[in-house]
């Protein structure tokens, strides 16, 4: 009888030659103990069957072979990376003397048959989950993460990473870790690993972690998913489906107010979020009124000498591209004359020009929309001022990526986390209100208005964590 080797069997398993149980190699197993091995979870005395509907057909595809033991059996499923759970018998009552191993492919048990056969179904636990790529926040393709505290703990323990625990750290609201289920592999530590489950919903990862997720069956693949960001308008297509993107801290170390970040495609067919608890300024302390300064003496005023008659008045050099242009002069061609060769200024929709003009973002002028300033602007050469605008617009933004920054303020604090990513702590309150009016939630900064706060006074732990 020939004897094949277990990556000649994980091969077929890659490649899905999988029946009803054609194959009956004798393999020689190198003896291993059950520590060893994978998780493994019971799921009954008998053949396993997938949970699916009988009607529609809920048998598994399986590798037949031969071991001499159950743990032999359990050793060649842990090493096949198809492999989702197997069947020992003890003694084939068709075929005394003989063992089947039985290992199933692609589908997870989840039931057994009714008529007990010899032998136990047993789940390999480690097949439902998956480790991201460390370092970073999202999952593999075809996963998705795990938003339950007690499942974290099951999938840590079955992909034997983490504590070791049925438990991980959490629920926590921790700034510096991913959103969800993650675990950090420890330097020299005790434990050396450790597994968390993080309900902040800007958690973050600097390095240290590896997000620990669910795959998604193969029968689920084609089904719905929930958006990347959290939606509070636009059309959905799932009626009823409902997201949970963690939870929004409101003052910083998450002691006081949280607010949860969820969105429901409503019975109209758009997506909704609750309002939001967080408010700029809540959790803002009552600021100390500061003594006035002592006066300093005045200096003796001289008065300054005055310009020669008739001498030339110094002039600024030409404008470039994006250079903001309108208080240059009180004509179009005085404004025009201001921008360096052959740019105009110019603001789509004014002074009979379709195209040109640009908005800022804290001092930086940028080509495109919302178009809120005359600004130098380069003439369309094909007379498609839509198109030169758009590669304009394409050119800026490849080089900045602050629109898409900007467009997914969605909270409070994904702002002040914003505010401490673009170092804008030490800018007036208001003025930002002004600069952002367009891209902020509502009502984000009215309590700025009128006042000479600062960002730092409403972002006061993002900020201080910038110092």
């Amino acid at each position: 009888m020939q004897t094949i080797s277990t990556s000649l069997f994980v091969l077929a398993g890659i490649l899905g030659r999988t029946s009803g149980g054609t194959s009956s190699d004798s393999l020689v197993i190198p003896p291993a103990s059950e520590s060893e091995l994978g998780v493994y979870e019971l799921i009954g005395h008998s053949t396993c069957l997938s949970g699916a509907d009988p009607r529609a057909g809920n048998h598994i595809n399986y590798i037949n072979k031969q071991t001499g033991s159950d743990l032999e059996c359990r050793k060649l499923c842990d090493e096949a990376k198809y492999c989702s759970g197997y069947h020992w018998k003890v003694d084939d009552r068709w075929n005394p003397g003989y063992y089947p191993c039985w290992l199933y492919n692609g589908v997870v048990p989840a039931n057994v048959d009714a008529e007990p056969s010899g032998g136990k179904c047993w789940k390999k636990a480690a097949f439902e989950y998956v480790l991201g790529t460390r370092g970073e926040k999202d999952c593999p393709q075809w996963s998705v993460h795990i938003k339950d505290f007690d499942e974290c703990g099951r999938a840590a323990v079955a992909l034997k990473v983490g504590n070791q625990g049925p438990k991980p750290y959490g629920p926590g609201l921790w700034y510096e870790m991913p959103t969800w289920c993650s675990f950090r592999r420890m330097a020299g530590g005790s434990p050396p690993e450790e597994a968390f489950f993080n309900r902040r919903a800007v958690g973050k990862n600097y390095g240290e972690y590896t997000a620990i997720c669910k795959r998604v069956p193969v029968k689920d693949r084609q089904s719905p998913q929930c958006p990347d960001r959290p939606r509070a308008s636009g059309k959905c297509e799932t009626i009823g489906m409902r997201c949970d993107y963690g939870d929004e801290c409101c003052c910083g170390e998450c002691n006081d107010v949280v607010s949860p970040l969820v969105s429901t495609c409503t019975s109209d067919g758009y997506w909704q979020m609750p309002p939001s608890l967080c408010k700029i300024g809540m959790c803002t302390p009552v600021p100390v009124p500061t003594p006035p300064p002592t006066p300093a003496p005045v200096p003796t005023a001289y008065p300054t000498p005055s310009p020669t008659p008739g001498a030339p008045k110094p002039t600024s050099g030409k404008l470039g591209r994006n250079g903001k242009c309108y208080r240059e002069g009180s004509t179009k061609e005085e404004r025009d004359g201001a921008c360096a060769g052959d740019l105009v200024c110019a603001r789509k929709g004014h002074d009979g020009r379709d195209f040109g003009g640009c908005w800022s973002f804290f001092g930086k002028y940028v080509a495109g929309w919302p178009w809120w300033y005359h600004c130098c602007s380069a003439v369309p050469a094909d007379g498609s001022a839509k198109r030169r605008l758009d590669v304009d617009v394409e050119a800026d933004w490849s080089e900045t990526g602050d629109f898409v920054m900007l467009s997914s303020l969605r909270s409070a604090e994904a702002f002040c986390v914003l505010a401490k990513e673009r170092s804008i702590c030490g800018m007036q309150c208001a003025e930002v209100n002004e600069e952002l009016r367009e891209f902020l939630p509502e009502g984000l900064l009215d309590v700025c208005i009128g006042t000479d706060m600062s960002i730092r006074d409403v972002c006061g732990n993002e900020c201080a964590a910038e110092e």
